[in-house]
């Protein structure tokens, strides 16, 4: 249950934040011979730190010798939550 609350919270908290984070740590980049307003990239990439992993990260697991059904269940709830997160 511990290690399923941490994967929603980095999931839905941290890898937004993050990239966020990196938008602004490479604003100067984004915005010298871009084509495209800043803002809309950060809102962009804050978009696509949501975005649920996908079955990559189950094989991944399997690889690594991981907790493979923990990895389903958390594959599951992403993609299910992400209909209602990704609006937010």
């Amino acid at each position: 249950k511990k290690a399923f609350v941490c994967g929603v919270v980095c999931q839905f908290g941290f890898m937004p934040l993050y990239a966020s984070i990196l938008t602004r740590i490479f604003k100067v980049d984004m915005t010298e011979d871009a084509l495209y307003n800043y803002q809309s990239a950060v809102l962009g990439m804050t978009i696509v730190g949501c975005l649920p992993g996908g079955t990559t990260s189950n094989l991944f697991t399997w690889f690594c010798k991981g907790n493979v059904p923990l990895s389903i269940l958390m594959s599951v709830v992403s993609n299910a939550a992400a209909l209602g997160a990704m609006p937010l």
